[in-house]
């Protein structure tokens, strides 16, 4: 019982900045909750001199929570759904998913950026924005600061996305089928890709949703792979190959929602609990932890090549998935 009782001064010190952020996200709605929320986290650590007492309760959500966090992200999985796409849209998500961590490997090492910070960016610019990020932090292990400043860019060139994708479009004479898959298929989180495909028509806000739930689909096994790639040596030389446990639980949890087992909502008499906003929450509160224990002696300069790199990746992706886009459909 005084272990739980240690972790109620971090709890309610994460609680706080999160409702915070989740103001200035309603001030500012560009930007989301979980972004306001590791820069509030980062601004509160570096201001104050923050008491012994709520570290506990800060290092049990960045670790523990996140994982629940992750799980029950799973819930936006229908793979019925995903059936629809089509085999040529399925390829074309592979294609562009595995194309961007290989750009952003080596953009990474032409920019001289820290590989771990890359592959944070890759993530996260081919998968779905900060949650992919915070889903695979466990398996590739970046410093803080890493994690920090790609949650950061991402968000914001999200953010840049959503205002420039439908202008762009236009200027190019797309079609709202090929623009719907083009929004899905290249902006980095869930809320950017809905937000800029409905903003061109209905039609392309409801193939970009469908096209972007394929990609969230694709966080598995990414997670499996940097899990191959990033576990330590074990003491016989070889590496381990079991597979992170919230990975499991996420694909149990699309399973169970595909299968309508599980719903988004579920009614427990007084209280009726949101499974999806659950998630967001959770997720958000561990990125607030992690912010806590960024200092910003060791930034640096590194925030502005981090968010060169990450634009400069999102330029790539979005020119190279137009002219796939054009080849299939």
């Amino acid at each position: 019982m005084s272990w739980l009782l240690g972790l109620i001064p971090g709890i309610l010190l994460v609680a706080l900045i999160q409702l915070l952020a989740g103001w200035l996200s309603g001030l500012f709605p560009l930007l989301d909750t979980l972004t306001f929320g590791v820069l509030l986290g980062i601004i509160v650590n570096n201001l104050l001199a923050l008491p012994p007492a709520v570290r506990p309760g800060v290092k049990f959500i960045e670790k523990r929570i996140l994982q629940w966090g992750i799980i029950l992200l799973g819930i936006e999985l229908n793979f019925a759904l995903i059936g629809r796409l089509g085999a040529r849209i399925i390829l074309l998500i592979i294609a562009t998913v595995v194309f961007a961590l290989f750009a952003a490997q080596w953009l990474g090492r032409a920019f001289r950026m820290n590989e771990k910070l890359a592959v944070l960016l890759g993530v996260g610019s081919s998968v779905c924005g900060a949650s992919a990020m915070a889903a695979v932090e466990p398996i590739v292990r970046p410093e803080k600061e890493d994690m920090a400043l790609a949650v950061a860019a991402i968000s914001l060139l999200g953010a840049a996305g959503v205002l420039l994708y439908p202008f762009c479009g236009r200027l190019l004479g797309m079609e709202p089928v090929a623009y719907g898959i083009w929004a899905g298929v290249s902006l980095q989180g869930v809320a950017h890709a809905v937000a800029a495909a409905f903003a061109y028509s209905e039609l392309s806000g409801e193939i970009g949703t469908l096209v972007k739930m394929g990609r969230v689909l694709m966080l598995a096994p990414v997670a499996i792979f940097l899990n191959w790639r990033y576990a330590g040596q074990l003491r016989d030389g070889s590496r381990r190959r079991w597979i992170p446990p919230e990975v499991l639980g996420f694909v149990a949890v699309g399973v169970l929602a595909t299968m309508g087992i599980l719903t988004r909502q579920i009614d427990l008499g007084l209280l009726i609990v949101d499974l999806k906003g659950l998630s967001k929450t959770f997720i958000t509160a561990a990125m607030v932890a992690m912010g806590l224990g960024v200092s910003l002696q060791n930034l640096g300069a590194r925030g502005w090549r981090a968010l060169l790199l990450g634009a400069t990746l999102f330029a790539t992706i979005a020119i190279a998935s137009q002219l796939m886009i054009r080849l299939v459909v």
